[in-house]
């Protein structure tokens, strides 16, 4: 197994060199805060024909219904799996990954950089109360599946962003402005991208789950603090996917409105999925014939859990800019 990987491309995500996946772990259920909030289905313009190239062209997107996790997992439920499952992250197989330094604006391969210790050996730990970062799609998948669940598709990402038809079409998660009576409700990157981060919104890195990016449907950090892997491959919407790398959603503490604004309803980068990135976690999607309610996990036991392996489907048709 490689146990370097080659940093190659930033724009808001990073794309690494190919590396060998892990192999599959028993599922277990690990501790959690909230149940998943149900999503109706509907149907609804996905893209934006003002945002970046590779959010158009706006086409309609039918969503079946399904389960959606409040808020990104967190660094205490993170923690309790591997317990539990003595699953190895991606970043400690490897030895490092990719922090990105406030004082050079750069990404650095950090080695011992990785879910307890985003920002490398003899830095801050991670709090147990903000999401998980330092993790890999792969690692993200095994999670998902430890607890009856899956990553959301990206088409299921941005209508529950939208609000699942019940909003309109915002700008934001949380509507079309990112300050109420001069608070921020978003934790992105203030200042000028990528030599200067005023803080002004109240953090410089990853912020406390459910502190921004709070949506009218109750679901939290949608936008900003963390990118979210989902299950998609990256591509055109009008043409073949990559392959190669996974879409992300939700743009992160790292996004400015001027560099890539990916903390739009419609914002999009996308990654290889054995990166770990200081600024990316997830969250869990579930399908409403098969999801399996999440239980707290005894000390004394791990419950494994029986999946269906069925996915919930989205099916898109292009249609004309809205």
């Amino acid at each position: 197994m490689l146990n370097t990987r080659t940093l190659v491309t930033f724009l808001g995500g990073l794309a690494l060199i190919p590396c060998a996946i892990p192999d599959a772990i028993p599922s277990v259920i690990p501790s959690v805060s909230a149940e998943p909030l149900l999503i109706p289905g509907g149907t609804f313009s996905m893209g934006s024909n003002k945002g970046m190239a590779d959010e158009r062209p706006v086409h309609e997107v039918s969503v079946a219904s399904f389960k959606l996790d409040i808020s990104p997992v967190s660094v205490g439920a993170f923690d309790a799996w591997l317990t539990h499952s003595h699953y190895e992250t991606q970043a400690e197989t490897f030895g490092n990954s990719a922090v990105f330094d406030m004082d050079s604006g750069r990404w650095n391969m950090v080695t011992g950089a990785n879910w307890q210790y985003p920002m490398g050996p003899g830095q801050e730990k991670a709090p147990n109360d903000h999401p998980v970062t330092q993790v890999s799609w792969h690692d993200a998948t095994q999670y998902c599946e430890a607890v009856g669940g899956r990553l959301p598709q990206e088409a299921e990402f941005e209508y529950a962003a939208k609000g699942a038809g019940q909003y309109g079409n915002p700008v934001y998660a949380f509507g079309d402005e990112i300050k109420k009576d001069g608070d921020f409700l978003v934790n992105v990157y203030n200042g000028q991208f990528p030599f200067k981060n005023t803080g002004a919104d109240g953090y410089l890195y990853t912020a406390p789950i459910g502190k921004t990016g709070i949506t009218p449907l109750g679901l939290t950090d949608m936008a900003g603090n963390v990118w979210e892997w989902t299950a998609d491959w990256y591509g055109p919407y009008n043409g073949t996917p990559t392959k190669t790398e996974k879409t992300l959603r939700g743009g992160s503490f790292l996004c400015d409105q001027e560099v890539c604004h990916g903390y739009r309803t419609t914002g999009r980068t996308h990654s290889t999925p054995e990166s770990s990135l200081v600024h990316t976690g997830f969250r869990c999607a579930y399908d409403v014939i098969s999801s399996i309610p999440k239980t707290t996990m005894t000390t004394t036991v791990a419950k494994t859990v029986a999946t269906t392996g069925a996915t919930t489907g989205a099916t898109t048709t292009e249609g004309p800019a809205t």
